[in-house]
Order: structure tokens, then sequence, then C-alpha cells
């Protein structure tokens, strides 16, 4: 990004790991322990320990799954949550500012309508928001399990589930939640047939990984 001096280049190692990892952003890594990282992910890329080297600032962040909440309005009906607070996710669909705007635009859409009572604005913003959000947030770790496999699901995914991949991010990255008012009906959806499919398909290959 940027250019001239201003210019930042930016690499990103993902691999799967037993330790501990702060999730804080502004958590670093000692460039040393990066370098023994690229050596052991990619021995056969010299570019990639190049580039480590040369780098200025190594961040080390843990990327987590938050289990799902069975309601995002407080019980006293005060305080409902939006983006992160949420629905933390992944980062694998790169869907996290786009559903927390979206989240914004359809609260702001109903709270702005006179004719629903706050209530039941909130009750209507949960429905038309919560189902979506942790549809995308499931398919996000489901990317990010594929992006780091291996053996056997890395060769299943390489040669079978990239293109149900695509297909999964494009029809995420398509849809509008603007396009129709949270009041209004939704349309009669596409079969996910393929998208079932395809998560059995990996909940085999984890199972069979374990054995």
């Amino acid at each position: 990004a940027g250019r001239g001096e201003s210019r930042h280049d930016v690499m990103i190692i993902i691999m799967r790991s037993e330790e501990h990892v702060s999730d804080r952003w502004d958590s670093t890594l000692v460039k040393e322990r990066l370098e023994e990282f690229a050596a052991h992910v990619a021995p056969d890329h010299p570019a990639l320990g190049k580039a480590v080297e040369c780098s200025e600032v190594c961040f080390d962040w843990g990327i987590y799954k938050q289990p799902t909440r069975d309601s995002w309005i407080s019980p006293k009906g005060r305080v409902v949550l939006l983006g992160d607070a949420a629905h933390a996710t992944a980062p694998f669909m790169g869907q996290g500012a786009n559903m927390a705007m979206h989240d914004a635009f359809c609260l702001g859409e109903i709270l702005m309508n006179e004719a629903i009572a706050v209530e039941d604005g909130l009750k209507l913003y949960e429905t038309s928001r919560k189902a979506y959000c942790e549809a995308v947030v499931s398919k996000s770790s489901m990317v990010g399990g594929l992006h780091t496999a291996s053996g056997f699901k890395a060769a299943l995914r390489n040669n079978f589930l990239c293109w149900m991949m695509l297909r999964t991010m494009r029809k995420v990255v398509a849809t509008d939640p603007t396009a129709r008012k949270p009041w209004e009906k939704s349309p009669r959806r596409f079969s996910r047939f393929f998208q079932q499919w395809g998560k059995k398909i990996h909940s085999i290959c984890s199972q069979s990984a374990k054995v």
C-alpha cells in the first residue's frame, strides 16, 4: 500500500498451532521466531525468508472461533449489539467490517421507521441479521480450516473444493443487504445443497485426520 517512502509491503504466514497466541492487534513477535516459522512453512522459498529478514515489524496474531450468542439484545431490551461485539469472525472471507456496516444500516433503517416500536424493532433487527452473520462467520472458519489444511485435506482442497470455496465467497460478497427493507419478506433462496455437501466432506476429512 502507498508509494515511495510511504509504501508498506505486507507478508502474511498462516499456520495452525497449539500454542496460545494473543489476539491483540499490537501483539508483536521477534524476527528470529518468524524466520523459524518461514523456514518451517516454506523451506524451498528463499524469497520468503528474505522478506522476513528485511521486515521492520513482525506481528503475531492468534485467530480464535467465538461461540455464538443466544441473543444480541439485553434482557431488559435497553442494549443491542452489532459488529464484532455480536459476531466476531475470522478474517478469511474479509467480511468483518462489511457485516458491521450492514448491521448499522439495518438497525438505523428500523429505528427511523416511526411505525415500528423500539422493542419490536430490535427483535426485527436481530431476526434480519443474526442468522446471516452467523452463517458468514461459520463459512469464514471453514475457509480458514481449508487454507491451513495439510496432507489429504490439502489435496482435496486443491483438486476439488477450490471452486466451491470461490462460489461461496462470491455469493457472500455479492449479497446486498441494503437491497430490501428489514421488514420486507426475504426472497426465496437457491438450494444450498452443494454448500452443505462441502461441509459434510470437510467434517469427514477432519474426523479421518484425527484417527
